[in-house]
């Protein structure tokens, strides 16, 4: 009996000191999420020769076409080329940055503003923190720059409605 004992007991102590060390091991947090959207869904279209306003009138079909989760389970997810799933509303952000952003660059083009100036003025500093990239194969920079050239280009460029 006292053999079974110690064996219990033995048992139980290895139990709870097995728990004891799980509790002390270094805790590693998962990486955040990647943004919804980032510079790289346009420079897809503006580094191929495509527009803003091609990028924008596709950013429209999308919303079109999606389904409001409240209108059907769950709604329509969208799977971006880079980034993680979204739905309609999330489209619907991106698609009001990229109206303000070549709105903005629009109209420092017709103020006579060069490409630099327009680089200097920062028109997607709101944006920057969420979609913004400093490094890697497309940057916010080469966004500005791409844009200026899609919104300067003479013919190119349907009338603003």
């Amino acid at each position: 009996m006292r053999m079974m004992a110690s064996i219990v007991m033995g048992a139980f102590a290895t139990i709870l000191a097995g728990s004891a060390n799980a509790a002390d091991l270094p805790f590693k947090a998962p990486p955040p999420a990647p943004p919804i959207f980032s510079w790289t869904g346009i420079y897809a279209g503006l580094n191929a020769g495509g527009s803003i306003q091609a990028i924008k009138q596709g950013l429209d079909r999308l919303i079109e076409l999606a389904v409001v989760k409240s209108h059907s389970e769950g709604g329509t997810m969208i799977i971006p080329g880079h980034g993680r799933l979204c739905d309609q509303a999330d489209a619907v952000v991106y698609d009001q940055m990229v109206t303000v952003v070549s709105d903005r660059i629009r109209d420092m083009i017709s103020h006579g503003m060069t490409l630099q100036q327009v680089k200097d003025a920062k028109p997607t500093a709101d944006w920057d923190p969420l979609y913004g990239k400093t490094s890697g194969p497309w940057t916010t920079d080469m966004f500005v720059e791409a844009a200026y050239k899609s919104l300067s280009a003479k013919g190119k460029e349907a009338p603003k409605k």
